[in-house]
């Protein structure tokens, strides 16, 4: 089995080389990649197309994609690429003994991560408080917010839980304290501050938050409200400006964060108007859910103005349109689907992959064609682009040149990132 990328590749996390980083269309790329601009107007090493990540002997297995963090199984051997929060622990050394395949899922916490394993234990590697198991309340599915710009000290935003003697009720805590005291209660104690029960038991929990039950149904919540904690008292926007600008420029970490409160959510689930469905992926800007017949459905925070996915429906409607990817004679099938911050990508029971949404950094997939999304006749030039955005507003076929003789498994998106999974063909 192999796990083929591509998009931003400026941390290494699609393997080496790494790529040189890229943030603005406007920018005119010199790098020694491309002979500071006389070879190419762009970076040979960006990874426009898929390419080779991982390659196991017998099983790769994506334990976690979300939150600039991946997760994967290796024959065995627990892999990470992306943000690494801890400073004080070597997550190779802490994890050397663990059955990696008893890992179901893993979260991303301030200051480290939180693994959960298939008899409910959690175990959380910390800088804090290094290694802790969590075995007395078996938990089935866990997802958490992240606070680390907005203040580490809560280790997680909103954490909602399913715990396996009870897989229809979900149990939200508004962060990571009030949550471990109910964890290490010899009776289960600590209010959570919002518990629901579906009529069916929760088959997938993910971030920001969305649930998926047995029965298909899909329902969402986290917003934010409108009323929030007011400003600390040691809060002072001019120096805390001066910090952050900091960091964001110069690169200093910050040393003192306000002691903020924990956001104040609107945890009441709604149910998404979406046909039974089969499976599911949270991003930032768009969701999309592939229904048990094949239909795929993108729906987010639509802003109505170009460019925008043409296929995303509005968070809020009351009804949802099917997104129909082109076909010589009917709409295609759609095996599974992933959304990243603002991309989706999807994978077609013909074996075929689309994609749609934002292009800058490769994740769609589709090589130096992206360079021509919004120029005027999709002239591919990068320097033709008088528009600044490289973004699909309809979907294109992904480059598949490096998939030749393999068969897709599956797909995950995150950030500006696409991961396929690949197996032999038999």
């Amino acid at each position: 089995m192999q796990v083929f990328g591509c998009g931003n590749n400026s941390g290494g996390n699609l393997g080496e080389p790494r790529s040189c980083g890229r943030y603005h269309i406007s920018d005119t790329h010199q790098c020694e990649h491309n002979n500071y601009g006389k070879d190419s107007p762009y970076c040979p090493l960006w990874a426009l197309s898929p390419k080779e990540v991982f390659r196991a002997t017998q099983k790769i297995r994506i334990i976690c994609c979300e939150n600039d963090v991946v997760f994967y199984d290796v024959d065995g051997e627990l892999k990470h690429r992306g943000d690494n929060p801890l400073t004080q622990h070597s997550l190779a050394e802490v994890t050397r003994s663990w059955n990696i395949g008893a890992l179901t899922s893993a979260a991303r916490l301030a200051d480290g991560f939180a693994f959960l394993s298939q008899d409910g234990t959690l175990s959380t590697v910390r800088d804090t408080d290094g290694v802790h198991t969590f075995r007395g309340t078996p938990i089935q599915h866990i997802a958490t917010m992240r606070v680390d710009s907005y203040n580490p000290n809560l280790v997680s935003g909103a954490v909602a839980v399913v715990l396996k003697d009870d897989p229809r009720t979900v149990l939200s805590f508004d962060s990571w304290k009030p949550f471990r005291s109910f964890l290490e209660s010899s009776e289960p104690s600590g209010s959570p501050v919002y518990t629901t029960t579906f009529s069916s038991p929760t088959v997938q929990l993910a971030g920001h938050f969305t649930a998926m039950t047995e029965s298909g149904e899909v329902f969402a919540w986290g917003d934010l409200l409108p009323e929030q904690p007011p400003a600390p008292p040691d809060y002072d926007e001019d120096e805390w400006t001066e910090e952050t600008n900091a960091y964001a420029f110069d690169g200093k970490p910050i040393e003192k964060w306000p002691s903020w409160e924990p956001r104040l959510l609107n945890y009441e689930p709604k149910r998404v108007p979406l046909p039974p469905i089969a499976t599911l992926s949270v991003g930032a800007v768009g969701n999309v859910a592939v229904s048990r017949s094949g239909q795929v459905f993108l729906w987010g925070s639509r802003r109505n103005q170009w460019p925008e996915i043409e296929d995303l429906n509005d968070a809020n409607s009351a009804q949802f349109k099917e997104a129909l990817i082109p076909n010589a004679n009917a709409p295609l099938k759609i095996k599974r689907a992933a959304a990243g911050r603002n991309h989706i990508v999807v994978l077609a029971v013909d074996g075929s992959l689309w994609s749609v949404g934002e292009a800058v950094h490769g994740q769609l997939g589709i090589g130096l064609r992206q360079f021509g999304l919004c120029t005027e006749g999709h002239v591919i030039d990068m320097l033709a682009n008088e528009t600044e955005e490289e973004f699909a507003v309809s979907w294109e076929r992904m480059e598949m040149g490096a998939l030749a003789g393999l068969e897709c498994e599956d797909v995950f998106a995150d950030g500006e990132k696409t991961l396929i999974l690949t197996s032999s063909r038999t």
